[in-house]
């Protein structure tokens, strides 16, 4: 896989890595390179993104 993209305040190896290829995200996990990675279309990772912005998630922290 490319190199990707992992949030900078992530020192820890355990972080998701987004690496784009061409109108595709390919998601993996930093701590386990062995396994494939998911595919997402652009559409989807703007949804997510999106959805992670207006707080939908935060619930999932606790």
């Amino acid at each position: 896989m490319l190199p990707g993209r992992r949030a900078v305040s992530v020192r820890t190896g355990n972080c998701p890595e987004f690496t784009r290829v061409a109108d595709y995200v390919l998601l993996r996990d930093d701590a386990d390179l062995a396994s494939p990675p998911s595919v997402w279309t652009l559409e989807e990772i703007r949804a997510l993104f999106s959805g992670v912005k207006d707080g939908e998630f935060d619930r999932l922290l606790g």
